[in-house]
């Protein structure tokens, strides 16, 4: 199989995943302390690891103890995710939106300033990312078209004598 087929399968698969697990990660409540992306990790993690875990139904109900499983296992994964970074942009958005409000808190404007500046040059680079990777698809959509266009046409000249 074409490596780069592999690649990009791998990377909207962890794409899916993250997009998913990033609706659930828990919001950080608001203080008058600045906190590390160590500590927004490790609220998530624990956060996470608190809330209750639905009992596993019985054998007499195999495709709801499969996607218990499921479920299970995304948990696991997305926890992994967690403690390795893989949020590392959602934890630094998490970390700077709630410093912004720290300082702002202990009436350190300039920081605060920074923090939302910051904040701000992230939300923009995901939107100019989020453009492109639709554009790249527009394009992979458009290239598919015309080369099933091609296929048709060269199909139809076989049939002319």
């Amino acid at each position: 199989m074409n490596p780069e087929l592999l690649l990009c399968l791998f990377f909207c698969l962890m794409s899916s995943i993250l997009l998913r697990a990033s609706d659930e990660l828990p919001p950080i409540p608001a203080s008058d302390r600045v906190i590390t992306l160590r500590e927004v990790r490790n609220f998530w993690i624990n956060t996470l690891l608190k809330r209750p875990i639905p009992p596993k139904p019985s054998g007499l109900y195999p495709r709801e103890q499969a996607a218990w499983i499921c479920r299970m296992n995304e948990r696991k994964a997305m926890l992994d995710a967690i403690e390795v970074g893989h949020f590392g942009t959602e934890a630094r958005m998490a970390q700077l939106a709630h410093n912004a409000h720290a300082w702002r808190l202990k009436g350190n404007e300039k920081e605060a300033k920074m923090a939302e500046s910051e904040l701000r040059t992230i939300e923009t680079h995901l939107s100019k990312l989020s453009t492109l990777n639709l554009q790249r698809l527009a394009a992979e959509a458009q290239i598919e078209s015309a080369e099933r266009l091609r296929a048709i046409e060269a199909g139809m000249s076989s049939w002319r004598p």
